[in-house]
């Protein structure tokens, strides 16, 4: 049996590691000293977990309600493409192939998701580390002004956030906001931490700097659902952990054994969503869909979700602004 982190580790293995190279020019707005090593950073534990706030109780709750989204959709559509960093500052020993591995990413990986969703006339949520800002300023802002989502997805993705000190944690928080906002004028809409591991006060940071979305429980339901957190309503976006492309290309599955899970996943929920709602949301990481090999898998999957009627194509800020007016649970 594997632990709940063992799985996710070969799930997201090999991804979320880009980085800046020591000798890779920042602006001065964004320098800032190497953090302290991760071993001075670990926390005390809470033996009473269950009060800690990535789990929460309010996450342990059944909540039937019937979920109607705009126009009677029957499903949301929601795609989240991660497009991450690796901070050699943090571990100057990570392995180099795999940071230049990930720098595909944002050479040439989100330029070709971006051409494939802008002509099936579809709004992407990259969940981008702040660091990626840093690299590739130009393209995340010009994710932006096509109308993509930015999502926060912390400093960088080989920084765990469930190991750093609080104080450490809020401060690369707050300095991954800014970075995101002085690039695309936006704050980042909602929140993932790297590998979905969330420290124990990250989410009432979160709270605290004004965001109502995080997607730190995955596979935890089949549609949203909303905790309260620092005395804030703030809606989970939950995501299958086994609908995320390093999963199958990481097993050496082909692109055709994805798109068949992605197709099944989004016909049960369609034919359930003419009773309540559902959301169909799936992961493709810049530097692993947005190849040649695999970037067919994404082009297949939307043409396919448009051949069906009452699907709401949306991204994560009209999604939630949605559950909030509605009053769901």
């Amino acid at each position: 049996m594997f632990s709940r982190r063992k799985f996710l580790n070969r799930i997201v293995a090999g991804s979320a590691l880009a980085s800046a190279l020591p000798n890779l020019a920042t602006s001065e707005s964004f320098a800032s000293p190497a953090a302290p090593a991760m071993a001075e950073e670990t926390p005390a534990r809470n033996d009473d977990w269950m009060k800690e706030s990535r789990w929460g109780r309010e996450n342990w709750k059944v909540t039937h309600q019937t979920i109607e989204w705009p126009n009677k959709a029957r499903v949301a559509f929601l795609c989240s493409i991660p497009f991450e960093s690796y901070d050699m500052g943090e571990y100057p020993g990570d392995n180099s192939a795999t940071v230049s591995e990930v720098l595909y990413g944002g050479k040439a990986g989100v330029w070709r998701i971006m051409n494939i969703l802008d002509r099936h006339s579809v709004k992407g949520n990259f969940v981008t580390n702040a660091l990626c800002a840093v690299q590739f300023p130009e393209l995340v802002k010009t994710l932006a002004d096509h109308g993509h989502e930015i999502v926060g997805h912390f400093w960088a993705n080989n920084i765990p956030e469930d190991k750093l000190s609080v104080d450490r944690d809020r401060a690369l928080i707050r300095r991954s906001i800014s970075t995101i906002e002085k690039v695309t004028g936006k704050k980042p809409v909602a929140w993932v931490a790297p590998g979905w591991w969330a420290g124990p006060q990250t989410l009432e940071i979160l709270a605290e700097e004004g965001l109502t979305s995080h997607a730190n429980s995955p596979s935890s339901a089949d549609v949203p659902f909303a905790v309260t957190i620092g005395g804030k309503k703030i809606v989970v976006v939950v995501q299958e952990t086994v609908l995320n492309d390093n999963g199958f290309f990481n097993n050496f599955n082909s692109p055709a054994t994805y798109v068949e899970y992605l197709k099944r996943d989004f016909d049960r929920k369609y034919s359930e969503g003419a009773m309540s709602g559902k959301l169909f949301n799936f992961v493709l990481h810049a530097h692993v869909s947005g190849r040649p090999y695999f970037a067919d898998a994404l082009d297949e999957v939307i043409s396919y979700v448009k051949s069906f009627p009452d699907v709401w194509f949306t991204t994560r800020q009209p999604l939630v602004d949605w559950w909030l007016q509605k009053n769901y649970r």
